[in-house]
């Protein structure tokens, strides 16, 4: 039961606060190369918490799509240099993660997904709202909690924020902890610039950019490589 808490701590509850926090302070592109670590820390601590076992291609894999995504973040010539807090912050958020995957792989040997995913939202529910609306009822602007909920694209937004990249993304987390690694499960976080990229290209008419190409590429061939090797061997 204990264990079963202190996952719920490190992730919604720190890796959220954290990352929100140190966006504040962070560059973009800073925020795309700490993350980019997650792999790397994964594998090492499945490693030794976990005794999973990795192949050469694997680990080659990993090297292939963390390279991606720094050379995808650091071509941004309108990236600037940073802050020191903002790194730190997105550090421990990094570190949160990991640890609930270490974590939460032991855990979902005992309990379902879905109740998991359940208590992980009403949790992060709960905190979030009970630190905005303190803070909102220390400075006295109550009105400001409620104001936004009038707006039809805030709710538009938060609906999609909170049923499709909380809910569903949890869920899909938690459920494939049960069946992969957490290397394989952690890789998959390199290819959220791949999807913010195409979604820029197709929904905002951005270009696309040779250097997005090749990193796109890159990442793409390590998750691949990573995912692919061991696949038949981990399902059930």
């Amino acid at each position: 039961m204990v264990e079963d808490h202190r996952s719920l701590f490190f992730y919604p509850v720190l890796c959220f606060g954290f990352q929100t926090v140190g966006l504040e302070y962070a560059t973009t592109s800073q925020a795309g190369i700490i993350f980019a670590l997650v792999p790397v820390l994964t594998l090492l601590g499945g490693a030794l918490f976990l005794k999973e076992k990795t192949s050469i291609k694997q680990k080659i894999g990993i090297i292939v799509s963390v390279a991606g995504v720094i050379y995808l973040f650091t071509g941004n010539s309108q990236a600037e240099s940073g802050n020191l807090k903002g790194t730190a912050l997105l550090l421990l958020s990094v570190t949160a993660m990991v640890v609930y995957y270490m974590i939460g792989k032991k855990l979902l040997q005992r309990h379902d997904s879905m109740l998991l995913t359940a208590i992980m939202i009403v949790v992060g529910f709960v905190i979030f709202n009970g630190l905005s609306l303190g803070r909102h009822l220390y400075y006295g602007t109550i009105s400001e909690y409620v104001s936004p909920l009038l707006h039809s694209r805030f709710l538009i937004s938060i609906i999609y924020l909170g049923v499709l990249s909380s809910v569903l993304t949890s869920f899909f987390s938690n459920y494939a902890l049960v069946h992969i690694s957490t290397t394989q499960i952690s890789v998959f976080n390199n290819l959220i610039p791949i999807v913010t990229i195409l979604a820029g290209v197709f929904l905002l008419n951005e270009s696309l950019s040779v250097r997005q190409i090749v990193g796109g590429i890159a990442v793409l061939l390590g998750v691949v490589l990573v995912v692919g090797i061991s696949y038949k061997k981990n399902v059930k």
